[in-house]
């Protein structure tokens, strides 16, 4: 069984940490797995970890390497 355990932080909000990734770890794999294509390797907990790409897209708008 894995761990996930929910800390309260000064904003009296709740941070979910997961086998010992704190939300920015959380945060950093979700882009890598997004932008780069990197295997996601929370298994069955993936979802902790997904972001979209949507960079694809903005290509065919024809704007300029700078607007991105």
């Amino acid at each position: 069984m894995t761990a996930v355990r929910a800390a309260e932080n000064r904003s009296n909000s709740f941070d979910l940490t997961f086998e010992g990734r704190s939300p920015e770890d959380l945060t950093e794999l979700a882009m890598r797995i997004a932008l780069f294509g990197e295997p996601n390797p929370l298994g069955g907990m993936s979802f902790l970890a997904r972001a979209d790409n949507h960079l694809p897209g903005l290509g065919g708008l024809g704007l300029s390497e700078d607007s991105f």
